[in-house]
């Protein structure tokens, strides 16, 4: 009888390097580079010119991409059914869902849930009141995690090697004239979140938007998840409004923690 028990697979053996490349192509799209040409691609996915100009055909073919009078290329709509298949798969939308509604009936305010996606949260759930002249956010939606409140959180729980990393590759844009740009600035408020268990940020992403998160951690302590609450300031009082929502976030954090804890392991690790 022969055995059945197998040795390692090389990487060589399986790895398929054109379907590496051809989603490095579809990651180089983000807030900052919604549209590009093939050289702009083509740098920023580390390939050549020519490899760009094909995958972007294809992506293009297959309704993934689109391309302008001006052969620039951009997303389209079709991409986001990728994401949402990884939404969908893990069912945690629903599972969370009714967390997320009880913490804004008892706060009157908006609370989300993301993960952290290279240098953005991506937003899985979120409940919000029913108020006029609210930015809109959805299920998916990225935004970049150095001027969230979430990021932040996020962020504190990466190793020191991975965090210098992020601090030294990301692009830290001014969205207001109180956004953070400064690397060390940044790291301080990161290592603070880190030590305090929660991060506050106040008028960085747009003026009169401010939030306070908290991690949602995994059996070993370590960070799979945040939640928020986020208010409008020029609605209420700033940072007054939030902080006394504290104690209610970091209880509903408890209770999303226990519901990923019943999840397949890896499913919050990008």
């Amino acid at each position: 009888m022969k055995s059945s028990t197998q040795g390692p697979i090389d990487q060589a053996d399986w790895f398929v390097t054109s379907l590496d490349r051809g989603l490095r192509v579809l990651r180089v799209f983000d807030g900052s580079t919604p549209i590009m040409r093939v050289s702009e691609v083509a740098k920023r996915a580390e390939i050549s010119r020519a490899a760009a100009r094909r995958f972007l055909l294809t992506l293009e073919s297959l309704g993934y991409v689109g391309c302008d009078a001006e052969q620039r290329y951009f997303l389209k709509p079709l991409t986001l059914a990728l994401g949402y298949s990884y939404l969908s798969s893990i069912g945690i939308a629903e599972l969370v869902q009714p967390i997320l509604d009880a913490t804004m009936a008892a706060t009157d305010e908006s609370c989300s849930m993301s993960i952290l996606v290279g240098n953005e949260i991506v937003y899985l759930a979120r409940a919000k009141p029913h108020r006029p002249l609210q930015i809109v956010i959805r299920p998916g939606d990225r935004l970049p995690a150095s001027v969230t409140s979430m990021g932040r959180v996020l962020l504190s729980g990466l190793s020191e090697q991975d965090l210098n990393e992020y601090l030294e590759t990301a692009e830290l844009r001014a969205f207001t004239d109180y956004t953070i740009t400064d690397p060390g600035l940044l790291r301080a408020r990161i290592e603070a979140a880190r030590n305090d268990g929660y991060a506050l940020v106040d008028s960085e992403l747009a003026i009169g938007i401010v939030s306070i998160s908290v991690p949602v951690c995994g059996p070993q302590g370590d960070v799979l998840a945040a939640l928020n609450i986020a208010s409008q300031a020029r609605r209420s009082r700033g940072t007054d409004q939030v902080f006394p929502h504290l104690s209610k976030l970091q209880s509903a954090a408890d209770q999303v923690a226990k519901i990923l804890a019943s999840l397949p392991a890896g499913f919050f690790h990008s």
